[in-house]
């Protein structure tokens, strides 16, 4: 351990907290014991209609979020864990200040219904729109890996065959 870095450890069950940034705030032994259990008693639960989704957080007494993954012009894709399915899933919602407005409720719908229709390999697989808490939210595939971006920070320029194929 370094000097100078703080750990952090669960406030449950006292274990070491993982250092990888989508765990921040999770204890694998609770969250092992909660999705075996499939009990959210231990859990905090968030409505979504705030802002305050975060790390940990309960959505609907089934997805608990792991870590943001990012955001865009309509809304933001969670990391998050399926308790009763037990696997990692992406979960897209709506920025807060977009859910009053029916035509970006009614995009999302069309984003869903669109997405369902395309079946590739390199396109990740929408599995459906599930209501949690008052809010429409897409639950899709969850892939780990690297986005365009870092890669092109870690190795830029690509060779010509590479960026082809990646396009």
């Amino acid at each position: 351990m370094a000097i100078g870095v703080e750990t952090a450890v669960c406030p449950d069950c006292g274990l070491l907290l993982e250092e990888e940034p989508w765990s921040t705030g999770l204890c694998p032994r609770c969250l092992l014991g909660l999705a075996l259990t499939g009990s959210q008693a231990e859990a905090p639960t968030l409505e979504l209609t705030s802002d305050s989704i975060a790390p940990g957080a309960v959505l609907g007494g089934r997805y608990q979020t792991r870590a943001l993954l990012g955001r865009g012009g309509m809304g933001e894709v969670w990391r998050a864990y399926d308790l009763k399915l037990r696997v990692d899933v992406a979960l897209k919602a709506l920025r807060p200040q977009l859910l009053e407005k029916e035509r970006a409720i009614e995009a999302l719908r069309d984003e869903v219904r669109t997405a369902r229709e395309v079946v590739s390999p390199n396109v990740c697989r929408v599995f459906d729109l599930v209501e949690l808490d008052g809010q429409e939210l897409v639950s899709m595939e969850y892939i780990d890996g690297i986005t365009l971006a870092e890669v092109l920070e870690m190795r830029a320029p690509l060779d010509l065959g590479e960026a082809r194929e990646i396009s």
